[in-house]
């Protein structure tokens, strides 16, 4: 069996042959979905399909093709004669209805297998008469949609079950294309990932073949043990197959995939999806009047949602951070305890990074500090530093120029949200965490005099802010309280 990956020694394999033989699905073609049934499910759920109150499709679906097969006297049946079959359920209008749309499901779903395309690519720089065998029920000119759609035109024929009502798994279909093309056995090899159909089959006729393996897991951060949930673990592993077969298309297609671009595409692509839809509903729901993308982290949410849905709201991208939203906050504060409620500081820091996080200039303070007994560099336990006399005593001293900082950087911050129209029923975008940056918000625009009204909708919420979400409007999409 030949790895998906070893497309080198495939290509050397079929250099000595006349004619090359490729299985469509599952080695030209893949489906976007983790098995074909998954076809018949997704048509289900189809909005369209609820609506005409069109149920238990798929279960139907699979029954109708399981009895025309035992019923039966040749090697295969057609589509038509599964939709005929299904009017024992429904009418022939909404069959006629449903097969169009599966016809449609699987033009779409349809994907190249860009190793297997790139070996078929070979195939035509040497010359090599190139055929398509499968034993498939769809009609011939639904193939050849699906392969004109993913750009595999060049052929010499199609040898369909369906057309010929003989498979390659009886063996009958090798024997009918060594008839039509007039060839002999030895000058042919056929390519496929099924272990009877593809490989065993034709060796018994005389013909050489290749086994491919089933798809590779491309995937570098997902798999189908990811998930436990047997409700979900259907939706997971298709979104598992297109995100394997597009990063097939889009990135390893060089051989060298960019390891960068797979995190972004299997992990952060769908987590953004999932969040933009979710805030298009939720934004609704609320009513809202302007949106706000904050800053660095809420750029690449206002560029994956612009380029999924229309934005029907007033949006401004506004330049803020936690530091520009709570340093304007600290001149209503009381004193050090007060200002330590209000920011989070981790357990281990230096006095530098205090003062920065309090809005001064560290260097400025060096002698002060001395004075006291500490220096800008040394790792203290905050929790410790905050109860030290000394400590306490030096922020006492400093205190009116944190007061005086403050209110100058909220008089400007003020007339920057005024400016960016920062008022009535508004919604904030970011990653989220513990809401900080929201409760800062809220204050400045309090004692501004703003009126506003502020929704937060973050990506996640710390479990543990209870707090928060209880006195302030704020949701979060993967975590929430």
């Amino acid at each position: 069996m030949v790895r998906i990956g070893n497309m080198h020694s495939i290509v050397q394999k079929i250099r000595k042959f006349d004619i090359v033989s490729f299985d469509i699905f599952d080695t030209l073609i893949y489906r976007n979905v983790s098995d074909f049934e998954e076809v018949f499910h997704m048509i289900e759920k189809k909005n369209d399909v609820e609506k005409r109150k069109i149920t238990n499709f798929r279960k139907n679906r699979l029954f109708a093709e399981s009895q025309c097969r035992k019923l039966t006297d040749k090697q295969e049946v057609t589509l038509k004669e599964i939709y005929d079959y299904l009017q024992k359920f429904y009418s022939k209008e909404i069959c006629e209805y449903l097969k169009e749309i599966e016809i449609q499901f699987e033009i779409d779903l349809s994907e190249k297998n860009i190793k297997l395309y790139n070996v078929y690519q070979e195939c035509l720089k040497l010359e090599k008469r190139v055929i398509l065998t499968s034993d498939m029920y769809l009609p011939l000119d639904v193939i050849k949609k699906i392969l004109d759609k993913n750009k595999i035109t060049k052929y010499e024929k199609i040898f369909l079950s369906s057309e010929y009502l003989l498979t390659k798994y009886s063996g009958d279909l090798y024997d009918k294309i060594l008839e039509e093309l007039g060839s002999d056995k030895k000058s042919l090899i056929h390519i496929g990932d099924n272990i009877k159909s593809d490989f065993l089959r034709p060796k018994t006729k005389g013909i050489n073949a290749i086994v491919i393996s089933k798809r590779d897991n491309l995937g570098l951060h997902y798999g189908v043990h990811d998930i436990s949930n047997c409700l979900l673990k259907k939706e997971y592993n298709n979104l598992c197959s297109f995100i394997g077969n597009k990063l097939s298309l889009k990135t390893y297609d060089s051989g060298n995939p960019n390891y960068y671009y797979g995190i972004g595409y299997e992990t952060l692509g769908p987590l953004l999806h999932g969040y933009c839809s979710w805030l298009s509903k939720e934004l609704k729901k609320c009513n809202i009047e302007k949106i706000f993308f904050l800053s660095r982290d809420g750029q690449i949410i206002q560029k994956v949602y612009e380029n999924i849905y229309e934005l029907d709201w007033q949006h401004e991208y506004i330049y803020v951070s936690r530091r520009a939203l709570i340093v304007p906050t600290l001149w209503k504060c009381s004193g050090l305890s007060d200002i330590t409620n209000t920011m989070f500081f981790q357990h281990l820091g230096t006095i530098e990074i205090f003062l920065n996080r309090i809005g001064l200039e560290p260097a400025e303070y060096q002698k002060t500090l001395k004075k006291y007994g500490f220096d800008l560099k040394t790792v203290y336990s905050y929790k410790a530093l905050f109860k030290d006399k000394l400590f306490n005593l030096f922020f006492e001293e400093i205190f009116d120029k944190v007061k005086s900082n403050s209110q100058k950087e909220y008089d400007l911050l003020v007339r920057y949200l005024k400016q960016s129209g920062f008022e009535g029923r508004v919604a904030i975008i970011d990653i989220g965490w513990n809401g900080n940056m929201q409760k800062a918000l809220k204050k400045v625009c309090e004692y501004a005099g703003i009126r506003v009204d502020i929704y937060g909708f973050y990506v996640g919420i710390n479990p543990q802010a209870k707090d928060f979400v209880e006195h302030y409007n704020a949701q979060g999409y993967i975590i929430d309280t």
